[in-house]
């Protein structure tokens, strides 16, 4: 049986956010590879294990009216109080849930309620533990969903941690900007991503090649890394669909073309380590995340906003665009 905290988070995610209409558009342009089955390994948490208050499309009418009632703080930091210490509560959680992974409980914005986090999933949850609201929690003042700010923050990538040397480097004016790229070298929306970076001036785009669509993807990605000028020849096939001369028909072919191939999956396991999923996805200096293509003047914007915090500021991270995307679920563990 799917967790509840899984199957409700992914729910709510598209249909509570103000920009969840642009967002629902974008997923219908991604390209993705041949759909794998929608069914996943069950989870330790079952519905009967954990009897949830589960509440998606209700969860925002909540806020709503608990706002209106005058019911929450006027400004996230005003003090709120929570009757029981948040370790006692997640104890709770933990004993009644042994085989859930817990990484956090805080106390939320919410009186009453705490934020539990669990891999990329949030829900606020009572005392006792045994009760959750799934959703996503709104300043009313500020305009802010906050859900939404705390997920950007968790997201957050260690930029010092990404092995440049994995990397294909262009350098564009001055370069004072730094931009991370995962792109597959079949993918429309990489192309088209390119032709605006080509554009823009005073960056710095580190890409890694990353094969999400299928064998001919890898064979090119083999190819581009194995070529005198790696740089050049991802340019020349992005920019002006020129195949990269010798096209490795196998990848035991040479021992050279073997080290290309270790390239390759150190790519896809970075990929996977930072749960990238689809192409382009792009990785700020700050490390904020986007999924999907824009146009340079959106970009432009995106490269200069802020980084949330760990408490949740403003969104930055939450625009998506178009690009292609692997078809992945979050088990929790």
């Amino acid at each position: 049986m799917r967790s509840p905290l899984r199957s409700r988070a992914s729910a709510t995610a598209s249909t509570n956010h103000p920009h969840a209409a642009m967002t629902s558009n974008t997923k219908s342009l991604i390209c993705h590879p041949s759909r794998q089955a929608e069914a996943s390994a069950p989870s330790a948490l079952s519905c009967d294990a954990f009897p949830a208050v589960a509440i998606s499309t209700l969860a925002h009418r909540a806020m709503l009216l608990l706002a209106a009632a005058g019911c929450l703080p006027a400004h996230a930091a005003d003090p709120v109080t929570h009757p029981v210490p948040a370790t006692v509560v997640a104890e709770r959680i933990r004993a009644l849930n042994p085989g859930t992974r817990v990484d956090s409980v805080t106390a939320s914005q919410l009186p009453g309620l705490y934020e539990v986090v669990m891999g990329k999933n949030i829900a606020y949850v009572e005392p006792s533990g045994r009760y959750a609201v799934f959703g996503h929690v709104w300043d009313m003042q500020e305009r802010r969903d906050l859900t939404t700010d705390r997920k950007a923050a968790l997201d957050l990538v260690d930029v010092a941690t990404l092995p440049r040397e994995l990397a294909i480097r262009h350098v564009r004016g001055t370069g004072a900007r730094t931009l991370y790229v995962f792109a597959d070298p079949q993918c429309g929306y990489c192309k088209a991503l390119e032709q605006t970076l080509a554009k823009m001036d005073d960056i710095t785009v580190y890409t890694y090649v990353m094969p999400l669509l299928g064998a001919e993807s890898r064979r090119l990605a083999g190819a581009i890394q194995c070529a005198p000028d790696p740089a050049a020849a991802w340019s020349e096939l992005m920019l002006r669909a020129q195949l990269p001369g010798g096209v490795p028909v196998s990848a035991s072919a040479s021992a050279g073309i073997a080290s290309c191939d270790a390239k390759v999956d150190a790519v896809a396991r970075l990929a996977q380590s930072l749960g990238v999923s689809g192409t382009p996805t792009l990785v700020a200096a700050d490390g904020r995340k986007s999924a999907g293509a824009m146009p340079a003047e959106q970009l432009t914007a995106w490269l200069a906003m802020a980084a949330p915090s760990a408490a949740g500021s403003p969104p930055a991270g939450t625009t998506a665009g178009a690009g292609t995307r692997a078809t992945t679920k979050t088990v929790l563990r």
